[in-house]
């Protein structure tokens, strides 16, 4: 995923949100897993650690790294993720070094065929 357009507009959204002391947790919970992943990437890049400690939060939340806390993660999940959506998480959570998530979303992405799964890494 390159830092376009997009993404750039992902984190400006995020630094209004803030800004109007809206609750950024609800704002997360709220958006897509590409809008979540770009946010993600470019808070890591740009160091916007505020917005990088609110994701992760988020994403640990959707995707836990304790088998206590999957059944509450159920209900936040969407009931399904397009394939392509949880690969490009995982290429951006390895290079952004947000290792908690990698577990589960592995979990998630081991029950689909591989051949799809494959077609979709690029790492």
């Amino acid at each position: 995923m390159t830092d376009g357009e997009s993404d750039e507009l992902h984190a400006l959204l995020s630094l209004l949100t803030m800004f109007r002391k809206l609750s950024f947790q609800d704002t997360l919970g709220g958006m897509e897993l590409p809008t979540i992943t770009s946010l993600l990437s470019i808070s890591t890049k740009y160091d916007f650690s505020e917005i990088r400690a609110d994701v992760m939060k988020h994403l640990v939340t959707v995707f836990p790294n304790e088998l206590k806390n999957r059944k509450a993660a159920r209900l936040l999940r969407k009931p399904t993720y397009v394939i392509k959506h949880l690969c490009e998480l995982v290429v951006v959570a390895l290079r952004c070094d947000a290792l908690l998530i990698l577990p589960f979303v592995s979990y998630i992405l081991s029950k689909l065929p591989l051949q799809r799964v494959i077609g979709h890494l690029q790492i």
